[in-house]
């Protein structure tokens, strides 16, 4: 029997704790796994496989992940191996230790059954074939990180076209399983052990569960609007530009017969958009806005993000009155700060709007009463966005500018498309944050949003900066110039300091709205006293071309890649087993400055390595 260990190529410290934790199996082959957090619907498709878009996880209604994609990939180009090679095959994954007690039932049984799961879960059975060891035809044997199978059952999974229609392996192989067409059972009582990092899901191929999970980008989306008056749309038209978002104006050259829409009308929008979704794939996703009072404060990827993070078909705006029939307030839910269905703004599955829009309407009926009157009938899967994460209807009173984006200090979230809604007043206000977002410089620094990647204990991967803004904040360095060590330092490096370029401002404000709660969060009950300092860096070969072992005056620091045209001077965690190769352009590690991460830079080789080194205060009152 063959020994196959499946890992990313990229994650070696996975595949070091495989040996050491499973050092009893001596022969084995390392599988390089695909690696489906990195890999694109295209490249899917030319190697031949294909996704099953319309799948939700039956207990969370999430969509099938890019890390499933890889998962079930990896998995299946092992069955065919294990087909063509025609002999059983042990299939591990990189994160499990398999007890060697268990391993050896598997393989003791593997003359009698045809596919034996070793670490899964749920392993009871209805029916009185079990036996001391095993459960035969388990109930719920839903986890695939270890076991045995022979080329019968290799075939029988890959009889199927499921790879033509992918969904998670997990899920897949107890579906064939259980058509009891071969022989299949589980250790009893299994006692597998999972990788201490379980959360990390920079994995991709593998290990799909953790706290930055995103859908595979396997979806066309398309944003419609209504729009008869062109001389109307200008921050709609500007915004997306600003954000390079494709909108499609269903109303270009139609003439308007939904009512003034000074009271109720409307309808019209409805009878442009029904014809439009027959011409779409079932599977796509469409996003609506009207034309002439909303624009867009983020770009396409994020508003998809927090689309899919509502495990709903439908996400529908929601405003805080109940307009045009007051009637209807109490069938909505009144705990909620903006309780209402508003219809200016709302992203879908061309399925799902298509069924929850299939009642006429008339071109001058209410829009929004019809949507509310659907929605209520609670017949679709359709959620209202009461804390304005996506959709942020108007309140005069909460709805600002904050750090350059519009922000409700009510719900205190940040959105991503701002509707104008109501009557003259809101229109002001709504020109007014338009005029504030579309002037000032770009920021230099994106959104986190509290999500993070564990990259080992103790340390953390964040996304901190675009390319773009990497190359403008060394563009603004090198412009400064003044390239130096700091006086007095016992590791010099030649350094900038972010308060000498202007930029420490924008800086401790990014710190505190959004990595503090990051770090809070993930070391509670640790407090942050302030941003103690920050610097840009440069290493080349006719000044600085390493940094001595050393530790950090600061209570967590962040160190983030500006650019990787270099080669050397790789920053390394040694005590850790850690680099940052596991850090792309922009992305910010977030570790403990003074005692168990001692880093250093080894020699640089070629090119101008840059990066931002970010402290922080280690008390109340450490400032540099």
């Amino acid at each position: 029997m063959k020994h196959f260990v499946i890992n990313l190529e990229r994650r070696s410290d996975r595949l070091e704790w495989w040996k050491e934790q499973n050092d009893y199996i001596k022969n084995y082959t390392v599988f390089n796994a695909f690696d489906g957090k990195g890999a694109s619907y295209e490249q899917v498709l030319k190697m031949g496989f294909d996704v099953n878009k319309s799948w939700r996880d039956p207990k969370h209604g999430t969509r099938l992940t890019d890390g499933e994609v890889g998962c079930f990939i990896s998995h299946y180009m092992l069955w065919k191996i294990c087909s063509e090679q025609n002999e059983p095959f042990f299939i591990s994954e990189d994160d499990i230790l398999t007890p060697e007690d268990e391993y050896n039932i598997a393989k003791s049984y593997i003359n009698d059954y045809d596919f034996v799961y070793i670490g899964q879960v749920d392993a009871h059975s209805d029916r009185a074939e079990d036996i001391d060891d095993l459960v035969y035809a388990p109930a719920y044997p839903l986890n695939l990180s270890s076991y045995v199978l022979t080329p019968k059952a290799a075939k029988l999974l890959l009889s199927s076209n499921v790879h033509k229609n992918i969904i998670p392996a997990d899920e897949y192989v107890p579906r064939v399983m259980k058509a009891g067409i071969i022989p299949w059972c589980a250790i009893k009582n299994s006692e597998v052990v999972g990788y201490v990092n379980t959360s990390d899901v920079s994995y991709g191929g593998l290990n799909t569960e953790g706290t930055n999970v995103s859908p595979f980008n396997c979806f066309k989306t398309h944003v419609l609007t209504v729009g008869t008056d062109l001389s109307q749309m200008e921050a709609l038209n500007i915004s997306s530009n600003v954000f390079d978002i494709n909108v499609k104006n269903l109303g270009h050259g139609v003439d308007w017969q939904g009512n003034s829409m000074n009271n109720m009308g409307g309808g019209h929008k409805i009878n442009l958009v029904k014809p439009y979704l027959e011409t779409l794939p079932e599977d796509d996703i469409v996003l609506f806005t009207d034309g002439y009072d909303t624009f867009f404060s983020s770009g396409l990827d994020e508003i998809l993000k927090r689309y899919f993070e509502f495990k709903k078909e439908i996400v529908i705006g929601a405003e805080k009155y109940c307009w045009p029939d007051e009637s209807l307030s109490n069938q909505f839910d009144l705990s909620q700060d903006y309780p209402y269905l508003n219809s200016g703004t709302y992203i879908g599955t061309v399925r799902e709007l298509k069924s929850i829009l299939s009642k006429p309407i008339q071109d001058d009926d209410d829009d929004q009463l019809y949507l509310q009157l659907q929605y209520l009938q609670g017949n679709y899967s359709v959620g209202l966005d009461h804390g304005q994460y996506i959709f942020m209807t108007m309140d005069e009173e909460n709805l600002v500018i904050k750090n350059n984006d519009t922000y409700n200090s009510k719900v205190r979230t940040y959105g991503c498309l701002v509707h104008g809604n109501g009557g003259y007043t809101a229109k002001q206000h709504f020109n007014k944050l338009f005029r504030q977002i579309s002037s000032p410089e770009p920021p230099l620094y994106i959104k986190n949003y509290g999500k993070f990647d564990i990259i080992h204990d103790d340390m953390l991967l964040i996304d901190f900066m675009t390319k773009d803004q990497c190359d403008r904040l060394i563009e603004i360095s090198d412009n400064h110039g003044g390239w130096e060590p700091l006086p007095g330092d016992k590791f010099p490096a030649y350094e900038i300091r972010m308060r000498e370029l202007g930029l420490w401002d924008e800086l401790e404000r990014h710190w505190v709205n959004e990595i503090y709660p990051v770090i809070e969060d993930y070391w509670h009950p640790l407090k942050m006293y302030g941003l103690r300092d920050a610097f840009t860096m440069r290493y080349s070969l006719d000044t600085q071309t390493s940094l001595n072992n050393h530790h950090d005056a600061s209570l967590v620091t962040g160190s983030v890649k500006l650019n990787d045209d270099y080669e050397g001077a790789k920053l390394i965690f040694p005590r850790q087993g850690v680099t940052n190769d596991v850090a792309e352009v922009g992305q910010c590690i977030l570790f403990p400055g003074q005692v168990t991460h001692g880093h250093y830079c080894d020699e640089l080789k070629s090119g101008v390595k840059y990066s931002l080194t970010m402290w922080t205060s280690r008390y109340d009152g450490d400032v540099n």
